[in-house]
């Protein structure tokens, strides 16, 4: 399969913790916990929602545009995701996913729409000894087939590394994922994740995603991302469950 390239608009971080990432000054970086959109929809890593909360009134834009190769079936991928700060505890997000030119004697059309309506809650804020511990939801609409509803549990905990200009901080994520599909697929996903602050504003990112029994390959990522004050930079490679080779994809965005 050839690469898919997506265009992601990264959400707005800040570090709110006295912990690793706390380099980057403004609205970008309003929690350190908090990344970019995921193949789940709601912001985290690159597969897999974490456990950052938009602080109350922030907001972000988000895009993805794909182009995809899976076993000679090419088509492109289009998605937008808008998240919204309500309190300093609580976010909600709105997800849209448009798939294009699929093969229509695989997928019995050459095009389908999916969304969510995504909500996640901070149950536990980070301190020097505890983690940020969040819980969401995701309700699924759209092409009957392919919509899928979750609830997933995740954590961060960051930790500095020095007051240098090099390798500053690090961040650790781990979570656990229940997804239910309409067409009677049920999974349980864990997953774990490094982010490593190289250098002022630029992270290198990784992340693995245990092997459901029904799928062809362990998921994992791995990637950088530049945040500045209100706007940010991805790249990244990444192996997603059905498909038979990896993936690549570049991202941008602004928060507000």
């Amino acid at each position: 399969m050839r690469a898919r390239f997506l265009l992601a608009l990264l959400t707005s971080t800040s570090a709110a913790s006295t912990s690793a990432h706390a380099s980057t000054d403004e609205p970008y970086a309003h929690i350190a916990s908090v990344g970019l959109i995921t193949l789940a929809g709601p912001t985290g890593l690159f597969q897999n929602p974490t456990s950052g909360i938009l602080p109350k009134n922030a907001f972000s834009m988000e895009s993805c545009m794909a182009f995809r190769e899976n076993r000679g079936d090419h088509f492109q991928w289009n998605g937008v995701l808008a998240t919204y700060g309500v309190t300093d505890w609580l976010e909600i997000s709105g997800f849209g996913l448009f798939i294009h030119g699929v093969d229509e004697t695989v997928n019995g059309d050459s095009s389908f729409e999916v969304g969510s309506f995504n909500a996640r809650a901070r149950v536990m804020r980070e301190s020097e000894v505890l983690p940020e511990v969040s819980v969401g939801g995701i309700a699924g609409f759209g092409d009957e087939e392919r919509a899928a509803h979750s609830v997933f549990l995740s954590a961060s905990k960051g930790f500095a590394l020095g007051g240098g200009e090099v390798m500053r901080g690090l961040r650790v994520h781990g979570g656990l994922r229940q997804t239910w599909a309409e067409r009677d697929v049920d999974v349980t996903t864990g997953f774990a994740g490094l982010e490593i602050e190289v250098i002022r504003s630029i992270f290198l990112i990784g992340e693995v995603n245990t092997r459901d029994k029904d799928v062809e390959q362990t998921p994992w990522s791995a990637g950088l991302q530049y945040k500045s004050k209100s706007f940010g930079l991805s790249a990244s490679v990444l192996q997603a469950p059905n498909d038979s080779e990896e993936t690549y994809y570049v991202g941008i965005g602004v928060s507000y």
